[in-house]
């Protein structure tokens, strides 16, 4: 979300983001994406869906709608709004967001869902490495990252078992320090995109201005938007 906020910044917009105590933060994440849109639409304001991981929109069974239907409504009806007919198409939006590189995170488009896929949001980094992390790479051999994403080619996975043995890691570790992988994860690296966050930026002012004459032709209709419910 940082390396969002900084490439809005960038295209002269006026960022705003808050951070609450832990235990105010904690308490406030298990519950923000689950009241977001209610609380978007009760302002009468746009609002986007955000994912890191495609698998979302297709790992969640109909016990999950049950379970957080009541909630939502709970809520709703705190601030004037009705209930919602379909938890599903409440949560996720008709076109959710994904942040996240095809290459590692792929777009998984649902029948109902229109997936838009911006790339990773990273925020570019040039401090230098801790002085003890460098002392560490530079001691000896070089570590090895064993990645367990063999459908690129780039690492093996360890299937043999919960415990890995001697035994067991050894075919990995072959894989994973061989010539091929090596090119492949090269190649697997020119995939990755750096300026998700830049073409989120872009799309988010884009997208809002588009919206914005109606949410203030709505305000202008009712007065009363965004004002406490008459108990």
């Amino acid at each position: 979300m940082l390396a969002l906020a900084v490439q809005l910044r960038a295209l002269g917009a006026e960022v705003r983001m808050y951070a609450l105590p832990d235990e105010e933060f904690i308490e406030l994440l298990s519950t923000a994406h689950f009241v977001a849109q209610s609380v978007a639409e009760n302002l009468a304001i746009p609002n986007r869906y955000l994912i890191f991981a495609a698998s979302v929109l297709t790992s969640l069974d109909q016990n999950w709608a049950a379970l957080i239907g009541p909630p939502i409504d709970s809520h709703r009806a705190s601030i004037g709004l009705a209930p919602v007919d379909d938890v599903r198409a409440f949560m996720f939006t008709g076109q959710p967001w994904l942040a996240a590189g095809p290459a590692l995170g792929p777009r998984q488009t649902t029948a109902d869902r229109d997936v838009w896929q911006s790339g990773a949001w990273i925020l570019p980094d040039s401090r230098p490495l801790p002085a003890a992390l460098v002392a560490f790479l530079d001691s000896g051999t070089q570590p090895v990252y064993v990645a367990l994403v063999d459908e690129l080619g780039i690492g093996a996975a360890h299937v043999v078992g919960p415990a890995p043995t001697a035994a067991s890691l050894s075919p990995a570790l072959k894989t994973a320090l061989a010539t091929e992988t090596r090119s492949q994860a090269t190649a697997v690296a020119g995939w990755i995109r750096d300026d998700g966050a830049t073409v989120a930026a872009a799309r988010l002012l884009e997208s809002v201005s588009r919206d914005w004459p109606t949410c203030q032709e709505r305000h202008r209709q009712d007065p009363t938007i965004g004002s406490e419910p008459t108990r």
